[in-house]
């Protein structure tokens, strides 16, 4: 229920659309992401780490005060919405990245 709530915030994006439809949270927080720019290992312990899963409605979790309360303290970002922006950067550089290979 975590990954996919987070999932579902995410792909209210644009710039997500991905062809197959197959987008993951590892691909959008890989886990180099993860350790360079927080106290965790990978996008998994980041979620199961936010200690308010149980308390608030999942669709309400994502913008609430507890989780931006949650990004301040656990990353070097001072909200969701600069954490998410640098992850989307990033993703799509190593998009083209990847374009430019093939």
């Amino acid at each position: 229920m975590q990954e996919e709530t987070l999932r579902r915030e995410l792909f209210l994006e644009p710039d997500l659309e991905d062809k197959r439809g197959e987008i993951t949270l590892d691909e959008i927080f890989p886990e180099s992401f993860i350790r360079q720019y927080s106290c965790f290992f990978n996008v998994k312990q980041f979620l199961k780490s936010f200690p308010f899963w149980k308390e608030l409605d999942p669709d309400e979790i994502i913008g609430s005060s507890k989780w931006e309360t949650y990004i301040k303290e656990n990353t070097i970002f001072d909200s969701w919405k600069g954490m998410k922006l640098v992850a989307i950067i990033e993703w799509m550089e190593r998009k083209e990245g990847e374009k430019e290979i093939t």
